[in-house]
């Protein structure tokens, strides 16, 4: 994806114990995520009700690195955060989703509110394939259709994907219909 979006994956992807939440803090705390063009961050989401204590939707990360880090980026950390990335990619279960009498869901509200311009969000469980193919489609319209807003692009991705006949395992929208732009 790195490479799609026009990155340098040797110095902007963060994978396994490297993806945690120590990590997105450092780079918080050198403004490096406000001087990012695209966050994107595949992990395991959590909604509010399933947090327990910390009463937050959040992003499960890596295993945590430090005695201050439980492994799990919250909604609420992320309100003091500075992002300054045009789209955020919330490639999880449920990114999207409100809870009882909310508006928006804690991980929407608090990306916006720390400067994202777009989100890319899920309402329900999404399927790893489906969700890379989508990814996949919308960095290459971006890259392609020069000033594309992201709405378009996640569009034709997913009439490209409902085309594509070697995609068919795809076509059920329960795939592709969880996805949504926001912002």
């Amino acid at each position: 994806m790195a490479l799609s979006f026009g990155g340098n994956p040797a110095c902007d992807v963060f994978t396994r114990d490297a993806a945690s939440e120590c990590q997105l803090r450092a780079l918080n705390a050198e403004n490096r995520l406000a001087d990012i063009s695209i966050l994107a961050l595949a992990a395991h989401g959590l909604l509010s009700r399933e947090t327990g204590a910390l009463n937050s939707a959040g992003l499960v990360l890596s295993l945590p690195q430090s005695p201050d880090a439980d492994g799990i980026l919250t909604a609420k950390e992320i309100y003091n955060y500075r992002i300054g990335a045009d789209l955020v990619v919330l490639s999880a279960c449920s990114t999207g989703t409100p809870g009882a009498g909310e508006g928006l869901s804690d991980l929407a509200s608090a990306f916006l509110y720390s400067g994202a311009g777009a989100l890319l969000l899920t309402h329900w469980e999404i399927d790893s394939g489906a969700g890379v193919e989508i990814m996949k489609r919308i960095a290459i319209d971006q890259r392609t259709q020069d000033a594309q807003d992201y709405a378009t692009s996640l569009q034709t991705a997913l009439a490209g994907m409902l085309a594509d006949e070697g995609l068919e395992k795809y076509h059920h929208p329960r795939f592709w219909a969880s996805h949504f732009i926001l912002g």
